[in-house]
């Protein structure tokens, strides 16, 4: 009896020293540019969920579940609903609720990117958005902002080397954008 008690005793010890080196699951959100990355081949050693639908936006996140507290979001979202016309009164509404429905989205770390810089006629609204999440991102504890936008702008449109399409990120782009986030969740 006493030898069985032992040996539950350590399969729990060893159970508990086991999750606590658990390494956090990644959940990739938002439209087409996560829905169109290969994201295995990025992050091969991970388990990955990929949680992405061309044409969608805040809606489509808040339709998502709610990840482990334990494990990452990576979100990439917004382009879709990039109108050409906000005042400034629209935007603040749209950026308050853009944060909240991606830090509602569970996990503790969640890495929001920047809406990418395309050719399309909505190019323009592109910085206002951006800068505006920057600027109120530290509101939100559990989400950090990835600030790579300036790596794929080339005077004033997405970098080609970057976009198969003008909208759509290339190979490369999500070669760069895997490097980032791996110096992040090292």
């Amino acid at each position: 009896m006493r030898t069985l008690l032992f040996t539950l005793l350590a399969i729990f010890m060893l159970t508990g020293c086991a999750d606590k080196d658990h390494e956090a699951e990644l959940y990739f959100m938002g439209d087409s540019l996560i829905e169109l990355w290969d994201i295995e081949d990025d992050f091969p050693t991970r388990i990955t969920h990929k949680w992405g639908l061309a044409g969608s936006g805040i809606y489509y996140l808040q339709s998502l579940p709610k990840v482990p507290a334990e494990d990452i979001v990576i979100v990439i979202s917004g382009t879709n609903e990039l109108r050409p016309e906000r005042n400034k009164e629209e935007w603040d509404e749209y950026i308050d609720l853009y944060l909240k429905t991606i830090s509602e989205r569970g996990g503790d770390y969640i890495i929001l990117l920047p809406v990418f810089p395309t050719e399309k006629e909505w190019q323009k609204n592109i910085p206002t958005m951006n800068r505006l999440v920057k600027e109120r991102v530290n509101g939100f504890q559990n989400v950090t902002y990835l600030d790579i936008y300036d790596l794929f702008e080339k005077d004033g449109s997405i970098h080609q080397e970057y976009t198969t399409d003008g909208l759509h990120l290339s190979r490369q782009a999500y070669d760069v954008i895997a490097s980032k986030i791996y110096e992040i969740i090292k």
